[in-house]
């Protein structure tokens, strides 16, 4: 019960403490931004400094892709272009195998029917 007591005085002490100290806390505060301010301009230069080197990092990067690629596709041209042997390989593994005849088709198979046995009850009469 006493906890909310002591919290409030505590925090009126703090007040009356700023209130009566205000001109040296200003002046360690206004000190405090200054150097934030100071730090800020520092992290944002090096930010600048690493997203132009990412951006070139980029470029070059997109440029050998796109390089890559092209120099893959004219050699795919090259080598898509058919000659008359890969010609005449590829009619002959492009026939169709159809039976010549009747007697070298095959029938369909017959099912049989399987026939299953009655389970029998197997007694041991020296356990009953």
């Amino acid at each position: 019960m006493a906890i909310p007591f002591v919290l409030g005085l505590v925090i009126g002490g703090g007040a009356v403490y700023a209130y009566n100290n205000r001109e040296k806390l200003s002046k360690q505060v206004k000190a405090k931004s200054k150097e934030l301010k100071a730090g800020l301009k520092k992290g944002q230069e090096t930010l600048d400094k690493v997203s132009t080197s990412i951006k070139s990092g980029a470029k070059s990067l997109t440029k050998s892709i796109k390089s890559g690629v092209s120099s893959l596709q004219q050699s795919s041209t090259q080598k898509s272009t058919p000659t008359s042997a890969s010609k005449a390989t590829h009619a002959k593994t492009t026939k169709s195998t159809k039976p010549k005849s009747a007697k070298t088709a095959t029938k369909p198979t017959k099912k049989v029917a399987q026939t299953t046995a009655q389970p029998t009850l197997i007694t041991n009469s020296s356990t009953l």
